[in-house]
Formats: C-alpha cells, structure tokens, sequence
C-alpha cells in the first residue's frame, strides 16, 4: 500500500493556529487515512478514527491529540462533535487518541490528525506531497521498495542516480529488525533457563523418588510377595512421581500468575506503561503442563525400574 502525507507545522512553516471558544494553541497537523492508527502509534481513546468516506468526500474532520483536548476544552467539557478553528478553517473532532508509544510522556499528543485529501484541500498543498508511506505486504523486504521507489522518483524527476541527497528516507525496517532480534535474543535465553530449570526439577524428583523406594523396599516387597506385578510397582512410582511434579507445576503456575497480577497492579498505580498488562496465555500454561507431566514421567523411570527389580524375599528380610 502506498500513501501520500502531506502536513502542517511539521517540516516545514509554522503550526496551526488552533482555536475552540476562548482558549487556543497552536499545534502541528499530519494528514492520515483509514486504519493507520498503529503507523502513527497512537491509540483512540473517544470518539473514531477516519474511515473512507472522510477521505473521498474530504470531510472537515479531525481527531486530536489528549494534550490538545486539555488545552483547548475544560474539565468535563464534551469534545467529540465540537468543531475547532484550525486556522481559520472549522473542523469537526471527531476522535481523540493518546500515544500508543512505550515510555511516552504525553508530548507526542499534542497534533491533530485529519483526513490527507482535506489538508491538501484545506491548506493548498494540492500541488505537492510531503512525503511517500509505503506498507509493503507480508514475505517483502522494505530496504529493496525503498531503493526501488527512490530510483522511480529519481527517474521521473530525471535526478542523477548518484545524487542520494534529495530524497530523505526513514525505514522502520531496522528498528523492527532491531526490536525482534533482541526479543528473539530474550527468548532464547528464557528457553534455556526453563530447560535448565525442568532438569534440574526432573534430577531432584529423581532423587527423591530413588529415597522414597529405599525406605519403602519392604513394602514394595510385600506387594510382590502377595502377588503384585512388576508393572503394577512401575505405574505405583510413576502415579506418585507426577502427582507430585504436577501439584509442584500448578502451585508454581498459579503462584505466577498471582505475582503477574500484583506486579500490574503496582505498574498502574505507578504509571510505567512500559510492561503494561503483564499476562500468561492460555496456550503457554497447558504447554508447560504438558512439559511438567513429561518431566515427571522422565524422572520416575529409574526408581520404577529400582522398584520393579527388587527381590521380595530380600526386601522382607531388610531392616
């Protein structure tokens, strides 16, 4: 998807001159289309964002920022369906974001977004664009689009294709790249950590399963000597060996989650959005079950065959 942006008070010349009643800012203005909320990493909090007809018809809509609300409305004052005086010209608020961006102070909320056919309508940009958005699909290198639609431009506007220095460009490729290598990084070590956990948990419940058959050979030999069979001792060892991994697993489980939700509790009260709604799908917790259950099956296997392998007339005769 390709999309042109114009804007006010942004690159270049000064911000709008904002009005609604007696109070007044100014503030820079970008033009937007439908479903573009999360480029502009902003989240709508009243109100809507712009759908098609805004843009086809060029309404004279405008969604602003929660800084813009406080400034120009007071406390209590309804802002959607208002009109404000952008400079000179009256728009409709129609939607009011506030920044989606993580360890934002709010400052990134001080703009007003419209409709990108009715800023260049509206503020005689018809003849140019500010700027080129281009979303490439799924499975696309956006480095390779970029250079691609450099070269087009350049070629269109006959530019030498050694003279880089016109077009300004910005890739959100790299920080993508950036972002994901590090939580891919993070990711890694948190398996290795839970695999190393799972071990040493499985080695322990070995241990203690080994010390269980030792004070219990006999028992164990009685059982045998009454007719029980190997198998029947085997399935005896393992059924107390996951019972107890399982009930460890689901105590830590819950003991988790408990923490999660007292640790989000502590965040909202502090305002850090930045680990934000801390949770544990439903997916992960049956995994790690599944993982426990394996775990605990693994480290019953040595004292079921101990236990299977005991001699009763021995076992009897043990002090």
């Amino acid at each position: 998807n390709i999309y042109a942006k114009n804007s006010v008070g942004r690159w270049s010349g000064p911000p709008a001159y904002t009005t609604y009643k007696t109070n007044s800012g100014s503030y820079s203005i970008e033009g937007s289309y439908q479903g573009l909320e999360s480029m502009h990493q902003i989240e709508m909090i009243e109100g809507r964002g712009f759908n098609r007809a805004d843009e086809t018809e060029r309404r004279k809509v405008v969604i602003i920022g929660k800084k813009v609300k406080e400034n120009l409305f007071k406390s209590g004052e309804t802002a959607i369906g208002s009109f404000v005086n952008v400079a000179g010209i009256n728009f409709q608020v129609v939607g009011i974001f506030k920044s989606s961006n993580v360890g934002s102070d709010g400052s990134d909320t001080e703009k007003l977004y419209m409709p990108n056919a009715s800023l260049r309508y509206s503020f005689n940009q018809l003849s140019s664009i500010g700027s080129i958005l281009i979303i490439p699909k799924p499975g696309f290198d956006a480095y390779a689009i970029q250079d691609k639609a450099i070269q087009l431009l350049g070629e269109h506007h006959q530019l030498h294709p050694k003279d880089t220095s016109v077009f300004g460009k910005f890739n959100m490729q790299r920080i993508f790249d950036q972002v994901y290598g590090l939580f891919t990084g993070i990711s890694v070590f948190s398996w290795i950590v839970a695999i190393g956990t799972i071990m040493a948990g499985a080695i322990g419940v070995s241990n203690i399963m080994l010390i269980v058959v030792k004070e219990r050979t006999r028992e164990i030999g009685l059982r045998k000597a009454l007719g029980a069979t190997p198998f029947s001792i085997v399935m005896m060892i393992i059924q107390e060996s996951l019972a107890v991994t399982i009930l460890a697993g689901y105590s830590g489980l819950v003991v988790g989650v408990f923490f999660l939700e007292l640790l989000n509790k502590v965040l909202s009260m502090s305002g850090n959005d930045m680990f934000k709604n801390l949770s544990m799908d439903l997916h992960t917790g049956i995994v790690a079950l599944t993982v426990l259950v394996a775990a605990g099956l693994v480290a019953a296997l040595l004292p079921a065959s101990k236990a299977a392998k005991v001699n009763p007339i021995l076992a009897l005769q043990d002090e």
